[in-house]
């Protein structure tokens, strides 16, 4: 299962810092996480894009 295999680190990484950073920065600026949510959604986008092209 590819899906699994290239999701769960894919996941691990982008969460770890996104937690740590949402985390600190929401004591200062509620809105600041918009600007790590965008790369993230297109990261994301591309990622199962790529997994759609490979399953065809």
């Amino acid at each position: 299962m590819p899906r699994i295999h290239f999701f769960v680190p894919f996941g691990v990484d982008a969460y770890v810092p996104w937690q740590s950073l949402q985390e600190e920065q929401e004591l200062h600026d509620p809105g600041s996480h918009l600007g790590l949510s965008g790369p993230l959604v297109i990261l994301i986008l591309m990622f199962f894009t790529f997994l759609h092209l490979i399953l065809l």
